[in-house]
């Protein structure tokens, strides 16, 4: 069944957008535009649709990455998707901005391991499988930690090191890597051997998570006719805001 799906990321200071039809992607745009997201995002999805030559009204359904990540930019987000979807009545499914990161992995085999900087010292992180096909299967659940506690989180899905205490054919992305890199090539092992598996690091072409990812996720509970009802619909945070640890959550 095709459905023309308007899906949004804004979880890093790259913001993407995209317009999917079924499993068809057609207009994806990403925007470096940093905290300025929400002054962008508008005029940025009235070109896209204006390119397609289509309405507001057209679009069927909303797709949106709900972190972790800037929780400014989650905000942002998310409220401009229920802004859109809310007047015409459109449906809207969440999805984890971390699952749509590990969505990028494509022919990888074995496990994947999206990393968007947490700030702090920390990334988050969340553990998922590929088979080479398909979107990958989630392992574990989206945490925010230190790059050296990532050794945890893959004992945690069931990933065990090599007897040398390294991982193999652990696929590595996303941009807590920019701070975080060597940190985690000490956390997990080397990163490149002679022959034979090894941890990688993907390109950084495929660091932000891309929405056509987020429709790609959304689309099967879309298709169903399935959707999130909009009030309770939150970004997943994971930890609290510096102003909720100051003044407690009612802030």
């Amino acid at each position: 069944m095709a459905m023309k799906v308007l899906a949004l990321d804004t979880s890093t200071a790259t913001a993407s957008i995209a317009l999917c039809d079924g499993a068809a992607v057609l207009a994806e745009a990403a925007l470096a535009v940093g905290r300025k997201r929400g002054e962008h995002l508008p005029d940025a999805i009235a070109w896209l649709l204006g390119t397609l030559g289509m309405k507001p009204a057209e679009v069927e359904g909303f797709a949106v990455g709900l972190g972790p990540g800037s929780f400014t930019g989650l905000r942002s987000g998310l409220a401009l998707v229920k802004g859109l979807a809310l007047p015409v009545e459109r449906p809207v499914v969440g999805v984890s901005s971390l699952h749509a990161l590990a969505a990028a992995a494509v022919g990888h085999r074995g496990p994947v391991l999206p990393v968007i900087d947490a700030h702090k010292g920390e990334v988050y992180s969340a553990v998922f499988s590929a088979d080479g096909s398909g979107l990958p299967a989630r392992l574990s659940l989206d945490s925010a930690l230190l790059p050296g506690r990532l050794p945890d989180l893959l004992a945690a899905a069931g990933i065990a090191p090599a007897s040398d205490h390294s991982y193999f054919n652990v696929l590595v992305l996303g941009d807590g890597l920019l701070k975080h890199a060597d940190a985690i090539a000490a956390a997990l092992g080397v990163v490149a051997r002679a022959s034979g598996p090894c941890l990688q690091f993907a390109s950084a072409i495929s660091w932000p998570p891309r929405a056509a990812w987020v429709a790609a996720l959304a689309w099967p509970r879309l298709a169903a006719g399935d959707s999130d009802p909009l009030d309770p619909l939150v970004p997943i945070y994971v930890r609290s805001s510096d102003t909720d640890l100051r003044l407690g959550p009612r802030a």
